[in-house]
């Protein structure tokens, strides 16, 4: 259904005979709801706030539901008053502040505070609501401070190893009655880097596993509990779980993406070799599963994380198993990489697939193939190639109809 915008909601509001625009304060409910929730698409705070204060809130309804979508624009909501100048005819314009009153429910307390907070951009507060404990609206307040206690280092900041202790066992015991799993992992992914004692570490270590579970945030789950490892100087049992989460991606037929920082940290105290082993042993395990796409997308992003040795292997190992007939795909991907290494397997595996009766139909492939000889110099080859790409085009070009008037 498309946005409608404020003027078409506009245009259908005139007064049929006047054509003049309907007054604010005069729109029935649902027109000016319509109107401000157009106006909040656009961006256009100043509008929302002057139709909800005119429509509603000067009349007395002060719902939830309005403070809500008038906290999206907390510097709209609070306006001074402006006395009259000394011109002539000049009128004095009153001011208003329609945030939610101070002592009122537990969402309109939490509303205040968080639009008072967007206007002020202090951190330094946090905020208090009185309501029932292990409410909604109580467990929003508790992660917000919290989330901004680490991302300020107010948790670290100055203070003794047992305060900190006592700041992670306090946000640990939140997260574990954390009803929603990506509010709490947002706490405790915010808090793993702040961490630098080997007990604290380990402590994140075992609080995160379960959330390795959760479907969405399983992999960068993972990562971080193996960061935490490492920075923890336990780097056999970061290289073990590295490993292991590694080779069960792989296995189902999913690459999962390397982080940079992670193979640095495998590698960094003479992990090199240990790293080269597990990629070859993974890889060979795929290429004899005949999992070639698979041992090919590790190999790319291997290359691309500076092993080229350990890449260049596994590509030769992908070659030595690859039929062009079953898997041209792979065959192609392959020529690609050799390709771009200048390496001479590229025109031999080409001239594989282009047997292939598949061949004849993918103009395309022949382009590709015309410019992969001009770069070796063979340029008379090249031109055939180029040749043959538009014969097929020609040969499978759409064919043009005539209509003819049906009375002739």
């Amino acid at each position: 259904m498309p946005i409608r915008t404020p003027e078409v909601i506009l245009a259908a509001l005139k007064k049929p005979v006047a054509s003049v625009e309907i007054a604010d304060e005069n729109l029935s409910e649902d027109s000016a709801l319509s109107l401000m929730l157009a106006y909040s698409a656009n961006g256009n705070g100043a509008r929302v706030v002057e139709v909800a204060r005119k429509r509603f809130i000067d009349k007395g309804d002060i719902r939830d539901g309005l403070y809500v979508l008038l906290s999206r624009f907390p510097q709209a909501l609070v306006q001074n008053a402006i006395p009259a100048d000394a011109s002539a005819g000049s009128a004095a314009t009153p001011g208003f502040d329609l945030r939610p009153p101070v002592e009122d429910s537990p969402l309109r307390q939490f509303l205040r505070q968080h639009i008072n907070w967007i206007r002020d951009q202090d951190d330094s507060i946090e905020f208090k609501v009185d309501g029932p404990d292990g409410g909604l609206v109580e467990r929003f307040a508790t992660a917000r401070n919290l989330f901004l206690r680490w991302k300020t280092d107010r948790a670290t900041k100055d203070l003794t190893t047992a305060q900190v202790q006592q700041e992670v066992k306090q946000t640990l015991v939140f997260v574990a009655k954390c009803r929603t799993p990506e509010i709490g992992w947002t706490l405790m992914s915010i808090m793993r880097p702040r961490l630098n004692s080997p007990e604290l570490l380990a402590v994140f270590f075992k609080a995160a596993e379960p959330f390795e579970q959760q479907p969405q945030i399983g992999l960068l789950v993972r990562r971080d509990r193996i960061a935490s490892l490492f920075a923890a100087g336990q780097h056999e049992e970061g290289r073990k779980l590295f490993g292991e989460w590694l080779t069960v991606q792989l296995e189902q037929g999913f690459v999962p993406p390397i982080d940079a920082d992670i193979y640095k940290l495998f590698v960094g105290t003479d992990g090199q070799p240990s790293m080269d082993e597990l990629l070859l042993a993974v890889s060979r395990r795929l290429v004899d599963a005949r999992m070639l796409q698979t041992a090919q997308l590790l190999a790319i992003q291997i290359r691309q994380l500076g092993n080229t040795k350990v890449a260049d292997q596994i590509l030769s190992r992908i070659l030595s198993a690859l039929d062009t007939k079953e898997r041209p795909d792979v065959a192609l991907r392959a020529i690609e990489q050799l390709r771009q290494l200048n390496d001479s397997r590229a025109n031999r595996l080409l001239d594989q697939v282009l047997e292939l009766p598949m061949a004849d139909q993918i103009p395309s492939l022949w382009r590709f193939a015309s410019a992969l000889a001009a770069d070796s110099g063979r340029m008379r080859l090249a031109a055939e190639r180029l040749e043959r790409a538009m014969q097929i085009e020609f040969a499978t070009r759409p064919k043009s109809h005539q209509h003819r008037n049906s009375s002739q």
